[in-house]
Formats: C-alpha cells, sequence, structure tokens
C-alpha cells in the first residue's frame, strides 16, 4: 500500500512539473512574441522615417511636378505609417508627444503641399521648408538608429523596458534616454510656417471650435475616463499627470500602467488626442469590422455629422479619417482620425486637432453648376462612377466647394478623383487612386 502511495505521489509531482514547465514554456513564448513585436514596431518606425527622408530628398532635387506629387504623396504615407508605429513603442506617452507632434507636422505640410502645389511649380518658400524638415527627419532616423545600437550594447531587451517604464519613468535606459533626447531635440527645432493645422503660423489664431466654459480637472478627468475605457472596452482608471501649455491648453492624463495618454482641452471639454501603447501583432477581424468599430466609437462622442474620407491599413491597424458636413459638402479641413487594432477593434489612438483648429459654421454659397454639368468637365475617357460636394483647402485660409467625382479611365480599372469648382467649372485638383487591399491610397 505504501509503495502504491509513493508511486501516485511521484506521478502527482511529475504531472506538476511538466504542467510547471509548459506554464514556464508558454510565458516564455509570449513574452518572446511581445518583444518580437515592439522590435518589429521600431524598426517599422525606422524604415517609415528613413523612406520619409529619403522622398523629402527626391521632392527638394526634383524638376518633374509629377514625380514631386508623388514624392510628397508617399511622404505623407511615411509620416501617418509612423505614427501608428510610435503609438506601439512600450514608453510613457508623455516622453512621445513631441515626436508625435512632429510627425502629424510633416505628414499635414506635405498633404497641404501636394493638393496646393498640383500641377504646378514648387515656390523657394516650399522648398526651404521641405529642406528644413528634410534635416529634421534625417536627424531623427539617426536618433532612432543610434537608439538602437546603444540598446544593443547595453543589452537591454524591449521586456525589460516595459517592465521599468511601468515602475518609475525617471529610471535611466537607453530606449527611454534616447527617445527623451528625440523629444529635447525636436523641442528646439523651429516651428514651420504653413497652411495647415499643424502650422506654427496659426499660433496666434484662436481654435475656432473650442467654444463652451472651462471645465476643471476633475470633470476633463471624468471626460478622459470615459473615453478611454469606451476604447478599451472596460473601465480603465487615469491620473493627472501633466498640464498641456499651448495653442490648446488641455489636461493631460495617463492609465497606471502608463498605456493610455489623453489630454482633455480645458475649454470645452474636448479631446485633443488620445493614445494607447499596446503593441498589435496580428489582424483577426476585417476591415468592415474595424470601419464600423471606429464609427462607433466616433458617434458616442458629441460631434456633428461625420462621414469617412478615407481609410488605411497598415501594421494590424486601421487608420480612418472622418470630416463633417454641412450643407451637403465634406469638410475636408475638419479631420477626425481615428486608428483601429485589427486584432480585437481596441481604438488605439484619436486625434481631433484639424477639427479644433478649423471646424465652424460656413458660409458655403449654392452651387452655379449642377452635377451633370460638373462632370461634363471631365476628360473624355474618364466614366464618372460617383459625384459628391466637398469642401476641400485651396491657399492660405481660403477654401473651394467643389464635385468630388470619382472617375475611371475608360476601358481599364485606373481610377481617378477630380475637383471641379462648383462655381466656375474650373479643374481645381486631380488625385490617382492607387490600388491597394488595405484601404484608399491617393496620390
Amino acid at each position: 500500500m505504501q509503495k502504491i502511495t509513493y508511486v501516485v505521489l511521484g506521478i502527482l509531482i511529475l504531472g506538476l512539473a511538466f504542467f510547471a514547465y509548459n506554464q514556464y514554456g508558454a510565458r516564455q513564448t509570449a513574452e518572446t512574441g511581445l518583444s518580437n513585436q515592439y522590435a518589429r514596431a521600431f524598426f517599422e518606425l525606422s524604415n517609415s522615417i528613413n523612406s520619409a527622408t529619403a522622398n523629402l530628398g527626391k521632392a527638394l532635387v526634383s524638376q518633374s511636378d509629377t514625380q514631386t506629387a508623388q514624392s510628397l504623396a508617399q511622404i505623407t504615407r511615411d509620416a501617418f505609417n509612423a505614427q501608428a508605429h510610435l503609438t506601439n513603442m512600450p514608453l510613457p506617452q508623455s516622453m512621445l508627444v513631441r515626436t508625435s507632434q512632429f510627425l502629424n507636422q510633416l505628414g499635414d505640410y506635405s498633404l497641404m503641399l501636394s493638393r496646393a502645389t498640383a500641377g504646378a511649380t514648387l515656390t523657394q518658400e516650399n522648398r526651404k521648408t521641405l529642406q528644413e524638415l528634410f534635416e529634421n527627419s534625417k536627424a531623427l532616423g539617426n536618433q532612432l538608429e543610434e537608439i538602437q545600437t546603444r540598446a544593443e550594447v547595453g543589452n537591454l531587451t524591449w521586456r525589460d523596458l516595459r517592465e521599468e517604464s511601468r515602475k518609475n519613468p525617471a529610471d535611466s535606459n537607453p530606449f527611454s534616454d534616447g527617445f527623451q533626447l528625440i523629444s529635447d531635440d525636436l523641442n528646439r527645432v523651429p516651428s514651420l510656417v504653413y497652411d495647415g493645422p499643424f502650422s506654427a503660423d496659426l499660433q496666434n489664431t484662436r481654435p475656432k471650435a473650442l467654444v463652451g466654459d472651462d471645465i476643471s480637472r476633475e470633470e476633463a478627468e471624468r471626460i478622459a475616463e470615459q473615453i478611454v475605457s469606451e476604447a478599451n472596452g472596460r473601465k480603465i482608471d487615469l491620473r493627472f499627470v501633466e498640464d498641456v501649455q499651448g495653442l490648446i491648453p488641455a489636461y493631460g492624463f495617463e492609465s497606471q500602467e502608463r498605456d493610455f495618454y489623453i489630454d482633455i482641452s480645458k475649454t470645452g471639454g474636448m479631446v485633443t488626442q488620445f493614445v494607447s501603447s499596446r503593441p498589435v501583432g496580428s489582424t483577426k477581424i476585417s476591415l468592415e469590422e474595424a470601419t464600423n468599430r471606429a464609427t462607433e466609437f466616433i458617434q458616442k462622442q458629441d460631434w456633428p455629422s461625420l462621414d469617412i474620407t478615407y481609410s488605411l491599413a497598415e501594421g494590424h491597424t486601421l487608420l480612418v479619417n472622418f470630416a463633417p458636413i454641412q450643407d451637403k459638402a465634406i469638410i475636408y479641413s475638419d479631420l477626425i482620425k481615428i486608428i483601429v487594432a485589427l486584432d480585437n477593434g481596441q481604438i488605439l489612438a484619436q486625434d481631433t486637432l484639424s477639427y479644433i483648429m478649423n471646424h465652424q459654421d460656413r458660409n458655403i454659397p449654392e452651387p452655379i453648376l449642377s452635377p451633370e454639368e460638373a462632370k461634363q468637365k471631365l476628360a473624355d475617357n474618364l466614366d464618372p462612377t460617383s459625384t459628391k460636394l466637398a469642401l476641400i483647402p485651396r491657399t492660405t485660409r481660403t477654401e473651394a466647394l467643389c464635385y468630388e467625382i470619382r472617375a475611371r479611365l475608360e476601358g481599364r480599372d485606373e481610377e481617378f478623383i477630380v475637383y471641379i469648382d462648383a462655381l466656375t467649372g474650373q479643374e481645381v485638383n486631380i488625385l490617382y487612386v492607387v490600388p491597394d487591399t488595405n484601404g484608399t491610397v491617393t496620390m
């Protein structure tokens, strides 16, 4: 009997040991996978910055208007991609704000310039601004390489960084020190002056959508927790971390684990930006499901009627751009950007700065041309597939009411978006829709 007892105990001990070994192996596999996700996000961030730098150089030296337009379109995509991968870095978001602002400015300026100079040569002022962006983007790429080198020499893993960032943001390590150095360097970069929502030329301009009474920090925290909890699908407790100064004074909050960061404007209690640093390593939901999730999320906030302008899938995330509608016209200057995780539909980011800076009730005139008359302005080899009104940015603080006409090249699959001025009938801009299964990409 005693012998049988020993045998049973031995089997139990072996079973427990086997279970513990399997659990340890699963844990190690999970940690390795997480570290690989962080490393991949860092690699894609560096790759996007290097691509943007290369295309900035091309735009600077190109004498072809077509080539310049293509380079500017790619810079915009690179900046948006870098922004998406930046949010996957396991660092306190407050440390990444200046880098994020630079990427926003880079993408916004390139997009504005591609529209404003469609079919026209860059001015000397344009080239001077692109030169500044080129130098800053190149310096940012070099800093990222230096961070990677310092981390490899110090044998620091992404797991170490994730754990340290949760304990004390003041702890010294190559990754956080490097990103802090980038933030400090970018704070010394002269602000750009141009005609977009991130322009320093607008620093003395009152944000048009910022209305209402000033709110308390407690009220801001309540709003922030409601937004973050809705984005994450569960209740998230936040803590106050900073008074945000500048163009839009705000209260800054982060989660206890420092993987969520959100700014709430002191006037009106509006979300100015929200980011989550959770890494996304796989795609498990469809683009349609992710788009629906973004739509549901934005509809629960107090915004006017919004329409989806375009979307782009990148790095297991989906960027969805929304714009308000007034008098049946889409207002392209007032974008709200939402990023959705494609593994579970979680909202990873919201950027409302363009909307806050630009949104107001416009005095939109009645179109002089009918939709049919606008279609007649198209080239003979274009077959229109859809038409809608849109208010698009033109030059300094001016907009044009246009018919946005989607059209296919006759007998081919190539698709274009042509903007015809609804008052004069002039062709304002043409965008080429690049075939892409990940979403709408235009050049």
